[in-house]
């Protein structure tokens, strides 16, 4: 897992892979008011990001989960938000659909999890081997806005 700024992102940028720096670079010079919620292609269907408003909810009512194929981007937009996050290690899933859609779910009570509280304007980067919980409350119901960008591990791969 990494977290960041996109403040900071032109300090940073030359330590990720490419992919990683088109998605950001993507993060940083577009302007989201403009943007209808959807999903918008980065690099085809190897890169994309999917742009919404949600809303967090409590610490139980959400669900850990993890992808085997591609590597997550959480940016939030607008509002405040907490992700829970925790190395997969040898945790077994309650649900798994890896194989159909990449995504599994964990138990709601997730050994080793850690909270990284999130605000307008930054990022965490979420590998296969990470474990996350997105959209938990800070203070409370709050609408969000975020932009999920999705890169699969074969562009990570790539020298």
């Amino acid at each position: 897992m990494i977290y960041s700024t996109i403040a900071r992102l032109d300090r940073d940028l030359e330590s990720y892979p490419k992919a990683i720096q088109k998605a950001l670079c993507f993060l940083r010079d577009t302007n989201f008011d403009n943007l209808q919620d959807g999903r918008y292609e980065i690099q085809g269907e190897q890169c994309f990001v999917i742009l919404g408003k949600m809303e967090t909810k409590s610490l139980e009512e959400t669900h850990p989960e993890a992808h085997d194929l591609f590597l997550d981007i959480q940016a939030l937009l607008a509002g405040k938000e907490t992700i829970g996050f925790a190395q997969r290690r040898s945790l077994k899933p309650e649900e798994d659909f890896l194989k159909d859609k990449d995504i599994c779910f964990y138990s709601s009570d997730l050994e080793g999890e850690s909270l990284l509280h999130m605000e307008a304007g930054e990022y965490a980067i979420f590998f296969p081997a990470d474990i996350h919980r997105p959209l938990v409350q800070r203070e409370g119901v709050e609408m969000v806005r975020k932009a999920v960008v999705k890169i699969s591990m074969d562009l990570i791969d790539e020298k």
